[in-house]
């Protein structure tokens, strides 16, 4: 197979030397989720909750906090608390959260 000089990343063509693949933890990508979220927010709440989970080895309980997690970004947006593309980019982040641990 014959390579091609640029790769598609996140939206535009890059050179192959350009691009760059960071790998995280479901801890990182909680730790990322959490400052999308912002200091100070009832959010946190289950996002530590499931960081001190999966630091324990207990990837159930950490699924059901996130699950919980979604729950309340859903009913912020239902409420009008969030608006519906902050609640989108929370509940896609989460989710890929969600994916990297049920590897």
């Amino acid at each position: 197979m014959e390579r091609t000089e640029h790769i598609w990343l996140d939206g535009t063509f890059v050179p192959w030397e350009a691009a760059t693949v960071h790998v995280l933890t479901p801890q990182q990508g909680i730790d990322g989720l959490a400052a999308l979220v912002g200091a100070g927010h009832p959010l946190l709440v289950k996002l530590d909750a499931a960081k001190a989970s999966l630091d324990r080895g207990n990837e159930t309980s950490a699924l059901n906090q996130l699950g919980a997690f979604l729950n309340q970004v859903n009913a912020m947006v239902q409420s009008g608390q969030m608006t519906a593309a902050q609640g989108a980019a929370l509940t896609a982040y989460c989710n890929r959260v969600i994916a990297a641990i049920n590897l």
